[in-house]
């Protein structure tokens, strides 16, 4: 799999974790020095 295709299947996936707000798989596939904070709690990319 190309660097790209990683990439795009990547985008696809979080987008779907996203809407389904699917934290689990958010922490696992987020980079490690990613914080987000919203309304609804603090996200962390896990390690």
């Amino acid at each position: 799999m190309t660097r790209s295709e990683r990439s795009a299947e990547l985008a696809v996936g979080w987008i779907e974790a996203w809407v389904r707000m699917d934290m689990e798989w958010l922490r696992e596939n987020l980079a490690p020095d990613f914080v987000h904070t919203s309304p609804f709690g603090r996200l962390e990319g896990g390690s």
